[in-house]
């Protein structure tokens, strides 16, 4: 019955909520991106390094249809970003650094308030790295199925006004994966 395979749960999806934006949101939106206050115009394009380890010697996995994006207060701050095909094998490390942003994502105006008030009183901002895709992984000749994957890292990041360059994350967190 080595054959066989359990079946296994579906993931549990906590995607972030759409943005809900007016009219007048809109508007203000584009007049703060003319100004460069948009979330992307204000502080860039973040790259993260994830770092994944498999410790298992017999099975590796393969991972497709991979996306990341970046969220404050469960909103997307940066568009998706597909990244491309990985192959984990068995007892190693791989580090992904994507890329994130490149056009504007519309975001209602309170959170963009939210986040201009966190970085002048507090210093650091709430960030939360989302990874979705599909996995499959093979242990010999046998594979598997693929299943979703979702993985979310939260994350504290050190802002403050002005400074330009990188970013200091406050702690090295440990990612949630749901399979």
């Amino acid at each position: 019955m080595a054959d066989q395979e359990e079946p296994r749960p579906e993931p549990t999806h906590h995607h972030p909520a759409p943005n809900k934006m007016t009219e007048d949101d809109e508007k203000k939106l584009r007049r703060e991106e003319e100004e460069g206050a948009a979330p992307s115009a204000r502080y860039g394009y973040p790259v993260f390094t994830v770092v994944t380890r498999n410790p298992n010697r017999r099975v590796s996995f393969s991972y497709d249809h991979f996306s990341a994006i970046v969220s404050y207060r469960n909103q997307a701050i940066t568009p998706p970003v597909v990244l491309p095909p990985l192959f984990h094998e068995t007892k190693s490390t791989v580090a992904l650094s994507p890329v994130l942003g490149g056009i504007t994502v519309p975001v209602a105006a309170e959170v963009v308030n939210q986040l201009v008030m966190e970085e002048d009183y507090n210093g650091v901002v709430g960030l939360r790295l989302v990874l979705t895709g599909r996995m499959r992984y093979k242990a010999g000749a046998i594979k598997s199925r693929r299943y979703g994957v979702y993985v979310r890292c939260d994350l504290l990041v050190g802002l403050k006004r002005g400074f330009v360059g990188q970013l200091p994350l406050l702690g090295s967190p440990a990612c949630r994966v749901d399979v």
